[in-house]
């Protein structure tokens, strides 16, 4: 996501996102689950917690699978 599309730290995801398939990339690094940032499946919503990556001029990439 561009960085002026994020609202602050939170990206609301479709819902039946498989939780298990979540990837998170800022640039060319891969962001870490509980580290750089948390997937919270009943809202279908995560945070980014690494504020390198939040504040860097780099894309936020967000791949997944669906359930359904």
């Amino acid at each position: 996501m561009p960085k002026n599309l994020r609202l602050g730290n939170e990206i609301t995801l479709p819902v039946g996102v498989d939780e298990r398939t979540v990837v998170v990339r800022s640039g060319d690094r891969t962001l870490k689950l509980w580290d750089d940032y948390v997937f919270i499946p009943d809202t279908n919503k995560m945070r980014i917690l690494d504020d390198d990556a939040l504040n860097a001029d780099r894309l936020i990439r967000i791949t997944y699978e669906k359930l359904y």
